[in-house]
């Protein structure tokens, strides 16, 4: 049920600080944000803008985001009024932490894949709690030519169809050949 009048024409999800790509997307709230308007009805994306590429003053960081909004326009008015993308799909797109001249353009990827060199990590918390990191600290990503990751790291917008189906129809096919 909608509390506005009309359903929205286009949900954006995002500027998210910090990439979202390749294994990672699993646990993205952007990404997924995009997912819950695909549930919806609506036409979804969900935009980062990469990290860690900043400037500080005074103690802060400063990000640039208006290359990533420029994106993010230039993908919504081509999404407005066009169908494109079907019903339960999105588009994760990333962009490098780059001024707007920089950004080499815009490249179709499917979701990389990284390998983080300690699984869980145990932290403090400032009250003195103990809690746990799932993912560690340092990453390598696995070389896919045509990945996310491999698009920002050459300076590349990624946009990488995503669906909201994650069946893994090759098992599934075998799984109903199973005697149970």
């Amino acid at each position: 049920m909608y509390h506005l009048d009309r359903k929205p024409d286009l949900l954006i999800s995002g500027i998210n600080h910090g990439e979202n790509v390749g294994t990672d997307i699993t646990y993205s709230g952007t990404v997924f944000g995009a997912m819950e308007g695909a549930i919806q009805g609506i036409r979804s994306f969900a935009v980062s803008l990469a990290a860690p590429s900043h400037t500080s003053s005074g103690g802060k960081s400063i990000w640039d985001f208006r290359p990533a909004a420029q994106v993010a326009r230039r993908i919504a008015e081509h999404l407005i009024g066009a169908s494109i993308i079907p019903p339960g799909a999105i588009l994760n797109v990333n962009v490098p932490a780059l001024n707007g001249t920089q950004i080499k353009g815009f490249r179709i990827t499917r979701q990389g894949k990284r390998i983080y060199q300690e699984v869980v990590v145990e932290k403090i918390d400032p009250r003195g709690l103990k809690y746990y990191w799932i993912g560690g600290n340092g990453f390598k990503r696995i070389d896919i030519a045509d990945s996310d990751i491999h698009a920002l790291e050459a300076g590349y917008v990624s946009i990488t169809p995503l669906t909201l189906d994650l069946t893994h129809y090759q098992v599934f096919e075998e799984l109903q050949g199973w005697k149970l």
